[in-house]
């Protein structure tokens, strides 16, 4: 006798693929529980404020520093200082020389996106200029510079120097102290 060719349905062998996967999943071993590394903390970052109190003619401008903030972990943070541009002239000014926080052996530009005012003729700015520290946990030792690098190397660094951030080592910064927070 001859045996006429089967024709499964499609779904009695669906039903067998699954059960053979259901079967080998069985044999597999359950997963466990098991601990998982916590969250690691965060630096915390401490906040320092050095009043730096310094005048300083530039261009034509007053250029008054009041007080540094400086919010660093180990990573680094930023430092933000409270400036007023004055202009006693007879025309509008604008301060073109670049304005850099040195530490150390680093240099830190102002932040990006920051714009220097243009000021009236007697008249005056209030800005904030901001510098993102990278790698370093304290500006202790930190000048803020303005004007061109070549002015400062060739012994005219004393006209430029604004303030040390804190005890300064020449005599014409402004000495100046400093206050620590936790934030």
């Amino acid at each position: 006798m001859r045996r006429r060719p089967s024709s499964r349905p499609p779904l009695l062998v669906a039903l067998v693929a699954l059960v053979t996967v259901a079967a080998v999943a069985c044999d597999a071993e359950a997963p466990t529980a098991s601990p998982t590394a916590g969250a690691t903390a965060e630096p915390t970052a401490v906040v320092t404020r050095y009043p730096l109190n310094a005048d300083v003619w530039y261009a034509g401008l007053q250029l008054t520093f009041g007080e540094a903030t400086a919010t660093l972990d180990a990573r680094g943070g930023s430092v933000e200082i409270e400036t007023t541009f004055k202009n006693p002239g007879q025309f509008a000014a604008a301060l073109a020389a670049p304005i850099l926080l040195t530490a150390g052996e680093d240099s830190y530009q102002l932040r990006r996106g920051t714009e220097l005012p243009s000021v009236p003729s007697g008249g005056s700015a209030d800005l904030t200029l901001a510098f993102d520290i990278l790698g370093r946990s304290s500006v202790d030792d930190a000048v803020l510079r303005i004007g061109e690098h070549a002015l400062h190397s060739r012994g005219r660094d004393d006209a430029h120097r604004i303030a040390h951030v804190s005890a300064p080592r020449a005599a014409s910064a402004p000495k100046c102290s400093r206050t620590h927070t936790s934030s």
